[in-house]
């Protein structure tokens, strides 16, 4: 047996399976347990008035993490070896600095 816990707005929040008095341990104050199928989602379904339901294109989409910003190469952190940066500070007490 499978069961799934979700919140009041029906987002399943954790899919917990075995023994039902076990599952029942695995829910918090303002959530609750349905028994699901053994191919529930958590991506592609969640729960509408006590039922399993897919969710809508647009939803899956909205959850999806946002893509990271570009970073200009400039401002990209240089991975140097240490020999390249004793080297580079060698230089820079050579100059006076």
């Amino acid at each position: 047996m499978k069961y799934a816990v979700y919140d009041a707005t029906g987002k399943i929040v954790r899919i917990t399976g075995g023994i039902l008095r076990y599952a029942q341990l695995q829910v918090r104050a303002g959530q609750n347990l349905l028994q699901v199928d053994n191919d529930v989602d958590d991506r592609i379904h969640k729960v509408v008035d006590g039922k399993l339901v897919n969710k809508t294109p647009e939803e899956i989409e909205a959850e999806k993490a946002p893509t990271p910003p570009e970073i200009p190469e400039s401002e990209k952190p240089a991975h140097i070896t240490n020999e390249q940066w004793q080297d580079t500070l060698k230089r820079i007490e050579a100059l006076g600095g």
